[in-house]
């Protein structure tokens, strides 16, 4: 009910809550954890006819996230980029790129198992490709920043702060068995920043 015909999926549920949607845009880590969502359901429970009865909305919604999330073609997210803290990112964040490395990792997985070989190589390298950006773009010896050319041009941008949930989608991999999507050391490192930077320990 969310999902609509251009591939955007609407905030919230809020169709399928109260019947009418927010006038708002996708939020990038909600659209792209449902595809992840997907994969993992139909990983645990077998079931065949819900992947394909879902498969046309998951090639909708990451063709989406393509055109309208990543500017230039490169297979990396750096246009307004709105997200579950109810802000909107701008530039490149691992944030919602590492969820879209999953997403696209786990897209291409169900492909292949759906006999859409050439779909599935296209996903893979998409992953790949930014994977392998964002570790140039963002990754700053220790963790992953985000790379903005002015943080202070838009509100609520962390810059070269270190975002406590810069590995969300590295965790959603490990979680539904994809494996590492970013650098092992780098991602080794980052988890260590995030300890070291964000962990209160007494208030």
């Amino acid at each position: 009910d969310e999902l609509s015909e251009d591939g955007s999926m609407n905030f919230r549920a809020q169709i399928f809550l109260d019947g009418e949607p927010f006038d708002h845009g996708p939020a990038s880590d909600g659209q792209l954890g449902s595809i992840i969502r997907v994969y993992r359901e139909w990983m645990i429970s077998g079931d065949d006819e819900f992947l394909h009865n879902l498969w046309p909305g998951i090639k909708r919604s990451l063709e989406y996230a393509h055109r309208e999330w990543d500017l230039d073609g490169d297979n990396v997210l750096e246009n307004r980029q709105h997200n579950t803290y109810d802000i909107d990112f701008h530039g490149i964040s691992s944030l919602p790129n590492s969820i879209y490395i999953t997403s696209l990792k786990a897209a291409s997985e169900m492909a292949r198992y759906l006999g859409e070989t050439e779909l599935a190589i296209v996903y893979a390298g998409r992953a790949n490709d930014c994977s392998e950006r964002l570790d140039v773009a963002c990754f700053n010896g220790s963790y992953y920043e985000q790379a903005i050319e002015d943080a202070n041009e838009y509100k609520y941008q962390y810059g070269s702060g270190c975002l406590s949930d810069q590995l969300l989608g590295q965790t959603w991999a490990f979680i539904n068995g994809l494996g590492y999507i970013l650098q092992e050391d780098h991602v080794n490192s980052a988890a260590k920043a995030i300890y070291d930077s964000n962990l209160i320990e007494e208030m």
